[in-house]
């Protein structure tokens, strides 16, 4: 049997109160190194894909205005550039067909058309009202 003087007891609790602070300590630190670590780890991770998957992408200027698309419909792609007014400038269109790229008058209508499809290939001149007035059908012919 040990004899506790008051001086002891006082000494025995202090001691117990410090190992249970060293303990929390201990704990707490334990739990911030984690923390980090995941934090650390979680910065360095880099994603799988840089891949955007949409059917259609629309862009607009400052305004609000219709500026260019590109989109992916059932006949095939589709790129079209608009004007400030937002009147179409040019259109490339791709389909099972063939392509064709069109150039447009300030009023959105046809210029001049490029195009190539299974029917013929060949370049097409409309006039001012957008009628179709000479076509060169064959690299031949022209």
């Amino acid at each position: 049997m040990t004899l506790q003087t008051p001086d002891t007891r006082a000494v025995l609790e202090r001691l117990e109160r410090l190992e249970r602070q060293c303990r929390r300590l201990k704990q707490t630190g334990l739990i911030g190194l984690t923390a980090i670590a995941a934090l650390v780890l979680m910065a360095q991770a880099t994603p799988k894909s840089r891949t955007l998957e949409t059917q259609e992408l629309v862009l607009r200027d400052s305004s609000g205005k219709l500026r260019a698309s590109f989109g992916a419909y059932r006949d095939g792609p589709n790129l079209t550039l608009n004007g400030e007014g937002g009147e179409k400038l040019t259109e490339l269109v791709s389909g099972r067909d063939g392509s064709a790229l069109t150039f447009f008058n300030r009023v959105g209508l046809p210029q001049t058309t490029l195009r190539a499809d299974k029917a013929y290939f060949g370049l097409e001149i409309y006039s001012q009202d957008g009628k179709s007035r000479s076509c060169c059908i064959t690299s031949l012919s022209c």
